[in-house]
């Protein structure tokens, strides 16, 4: 598993759809980045498998609820987005309220 090129927001989407749709067995242009993971199926084993490897790709560690506050790609994306461009340290990547 490489790290992507860069973090941007539009990176870590086609990373998501990528997986998801490496998953689901279908292209991953039939992925919609704005519906709910769960529509696709995702579930706890899947969304720590998700996270785990997206953790290795962007060099931040993610906290598994973060899946649950951000249930789209498009979101999720936006959300490690920000928090990567927030640190150049690792860390651990939390919702804040």
């Amino acid at each position: 598993m490489t790290a992507l090129p860069t973090t941007s927001q539009t990176d870590i989407e086609t990373w998501m759809a990528d997986f998801l749709a490496d998953r689901l067995g279908l292209p991953a242009a039939e992925v919609d980045r704005h519906a709910l993971m769960t529509d696709y199926g995702m579930d706890s084993v899947t969304a720590i498998s998700m996270l785990e490897e997206l953790t290795a790709v962007v060099g931040l560690e993610i906290d598994p609820d973060v899946i649950w506050d951000f249930p789209t790609i498009s979101a999720l994306a936006g959300y490690a987005h920000e928090r990567s461009s927030q640190t150049s340290e690792p860390g651990v990547m939390r919702p804040t309220s």
